[in-house]
Formats: structure tokens, C-alpha cells, sequence
């Protein structure tokens, strides 16, 4: 009767125990992720269908509960104007228009108010359009995912009601902050439906876990066939399959 029987080659056994629970573990950290993009998918549909919040409403929520919140500002928004350079969209180069907003509390916010056309030889200066005076916006708090890395910093005209910059770095512009207001840490991008807004179209995080999956299952998929070829390498089971007695 066919036997089933075994011959580990060192060096291929080797390899196996090391490339499968590695194939193994890098499925299961790809399961987290996507376990983590849902989290995250979910949180932001509650923060999204949330109403917006006042400043004082604010206080005790930490940076993670912060992001993406809504924010209602009532108040006016300062001269300062700052422009952020090197923004494309839609293929057509331009500036995102950033400028203070005061709110009632004496506490200084750093509005995005959206994108606007400008001139890419940079010989013409950028026109900013009128909107309406109002005394309230609303906006959704933006937290970037770290510091942009640049190649040089930013030159700040204390002076110089309009500013171009390369990256919105608060700590840094609030040096230009006078009168000694409490300036809130993290930028507030206007909803595309406020009346002082220009183009807010702004770009939307991917936080879909399915490529994560699709990472998971080419993970797993490697570390079956790799078990497959060493088991056929390994022993005669696929002879014995065929019906074949190898003695």
C-alpha cells in the first residue's frame, strides 16, 4: 500500500519557515489596516452629519476628535491675507487664499477659503474676488498628517498685508499675529456653501479599506502557494494522488 513519506530539504525548509509566517503576518497587518480605514470611514461619517460647533464647544476634544469636526465662527475676518503657493487644480495653476478670521472671543483662526486662478509666470499679481460681509462662517477643521518637508522656509513680511507661502505652518505665521490674541492651532477650511468661500472644492481622502483587503488576500495567496510547493517538494503526496506508488 502507497505510504506517505517526507524529505525536507534543508535550505528550501529554511526558506519556508522563514517567508511563511512572514507572508502570514503582513495578510493579518493588512486586515488591521483595513479594520482601521472603517474606523475611520465611520468617523467621519458621523463628524460629517454632526452640526457645526461653537469655539467653546471645542475645548476638551483632543486633535484626533478635532479633525474633520465643523466649525461655526462668528465674528470678521482680519486684512492679513496669506496665499499658498503651487496650487493646481483641475489642471489650471493657482493660489489657496488664506486669511484671519476673528472671532468674538478675540481668538484668531487661520481660514482656508478656497482656491482661486492665478498667474503661473507670476508677473501679474493674484486678484482675489469680492464677497459679501458677513459675520459668521462655517468651516471644518483641518489637522494635516504631519509638517511638509521644504527646501527653504517661508519669508515673512510683518508688514505686508498679503503674503505668499509655500505651506500653512500656524506656529510659524503666528508671528504676524499682533495684539496678542490666543491663536487656534489648526486650520479651518471653509464648506464649499459658505458665502465668503471661493472654490472649496477640497480633495477627498481615500480611507476605503478594500485595498487593503486586496492586499490581505495577495498575501495570503502567496503564503498558500508557497505551503502548496513545499508540501509538492517536500513528499510524495501528489504522487500518491495520482494513484502513483513511488517506492
Amino acid at each position: 500500500m502507497p505510504r506517505l513519506r517526507f524529505d525536507f530539504e534543508w535550505r528550501l525548509t529554511l526558506f519556508v519557515a522563514v517567508a511563511l509566517p512572514i507572508f502570514l503576518a503582513l495578510g493579518f497587518w493588512q486586515l488591521g489596516r483595513a479594520d482601521e480605514k472603517r474606523a475611520l470611514a465611520a468617523n467621519a461619517v458621523v463628524k460629517d452629519a454632526a452640526p457645526a460647533l461653537a469655539p467653546t464647544q471645542l475645548i476638551d476634544l483632543d486633535t484626533d476628535d478635532l479633525s474633520g469636526r465643523k466649525i461655526r465662527l462668528s465674528g470678521a475676518y482680519m486684512p492679513r491675507v496669506f496665499l499658498l503657493d503651487n496650487q493646481i487644480k483641475n489642471g489650471r495653476f493657482g493660489n489657496d487664499v488664506v486669511q484671519l478670521f476673528r472671532a468674538e472671543n478675540d481668538q484668531v483662526y487661520f481660514v482656508n477659503r478656497g482656491w482661486v486662478p492665478a498667474d503661473p509666470a507670476r508677473q501679474r499679481s493674484t486678484q482675489i474676488p469680492q464677497r459679501p460681509t458677513v459675520t459668521a462662517i462655517e468651516g471644518r477643521i483641518y489637522v494635516p498628517p504631519g509638517k511638509p518637508y521644504l527646501l527653504e522656509s517661508d519669508t515673512l513680511d510683518p508688514n505686508s498685508p498679503l503674503v505668499v507661502i509655500q505651506s500653512v505652518d500656524i506656529e510659524s505665521l503666528s508671528t504676524l499675529v499682533t495684539g496678542g490674541s490666543v491663536v487656534f492651532p489648526h486650520l479651518v477650511r471653509l464648506l464649499s456653501d459658505d458665502p465668503t468661500a471661493f472654490d472649496a472644492s477640497w480633495p477627498v481622502v481615500n480611507i476605503s479599506d478594500a485595498k487593503h483587503i486586496g492586499y490581505a488576500i495577495q498575501w495570503f495567496s502567496m503564503a498558500f502557494v508557497l505551503a502548496l510547493l513545499f508540501i509538492h517538494r517536500s513528499s510524495n503526496v501528489w504522487a500518491l494522488l495520482r494513484g502513483k506508488n513511488e517506492d
